[in-house]
């Protein structure tokens, strides 16, 4: 009886998983589009189609942004951990400003747009700034519990950016002459017109040990070692 259960459970469970997905794909991928069209230049929404298993509430969810440089040995790795407690609407702003303005300022873009929004088919369009390999920007909001139909409606907001560097000397040079990176830390100086809750842990790491690995091109099975010229399968 108690494997009948199982599978009767099985089979609801997959039942309902293909009816939400199908519900899911269809409306929520034209709502993505409408809404984006709907916005200013520059602007979009973004909808995971993919459905997530949160530990009952327990895992928070948001939003990771990257932006591809160099194909390089990766030696210096600059981590920024911001938070704001209370989610303060100005600070969220301005800080979603600056870490646009300065992945648009690694990106080489002046306008900001996306030539293509397949990321398996699109051209690489690689940034001119030497020995900028990636900078990834994570936003992890919580929920207040409320609505809003004119804004979010966040209790407090996580920020997590890693910028990575072929070497120290490359990201110093360029963290240094960044009019981008020049502002925000004149917003964390406080005063008029400064962060008022944004606080935020900021650290440099290096490598100890990078492991290689190699992808097949025509079955793409993972081969270890950068000098791999074989497929492993």
């Amino acid at each position: 009886l108690h494997d009948k259960c199982v599978c009767g459970q099985f089979l609801v469970d997959n039942a309902r998983a293909i009816l939400a997905m199908a519900i899911w794909g269809t409306i929520g991928r034209y709502m993505q589009h409408i809404v984006s069209w709907i916005l200013p230049a520059g602007l979009r929404v973004y909808a995971f189609e993919a459905p997530v298993d949160d530990f009952g509430g327990r895992l928070l969810t948001g939003v990771c942004l990257m932006l591809e440089g160099e194909q390089a040995k990766p030696g210096h790795i600059v981590c920024n951990v911001g938070h704001l407690p209370t989610a303060d609407l100005e600070d969220i702003r301005s800080t979603v400003k600056h870490s646009l303005d300065i992945m648009r300022e690694l990106s080489g873009s002046n306008d900001g747009r996306n030539h293509s929004s397949d990321a398996c088919t699109r051209e690489s369009h690689p940034s001119h700034v030497p020995g900028f390999i990636a900078n990834v920007l994570c936003v992890i909001p919580e929920n207040g519990g409320g609505q809003s139909y004119l804004g979010v409606d966040w209790c407090c907001m996580r920020q997590i950016n890693l910028s990575v560097w072929d070497d120290q000397a490359s990201a110093g040079a360029w963290y240094r002459g960044s009019e981008a990176h020049a502002a925000v830390l004149k917003e964390h100086q406080g005063g008029p017109g400064g962060l008022r809750t944004f606080g935020n842990l900021l650290l440099s790491m290096n490598p100890l040990r990078v492991a290689w690995q190699r992808r097949c091109r025509a079955c793409s099975a993972v081969a270890e070692g950068r000098e791999a010229d074989q497929c492993p399968r």
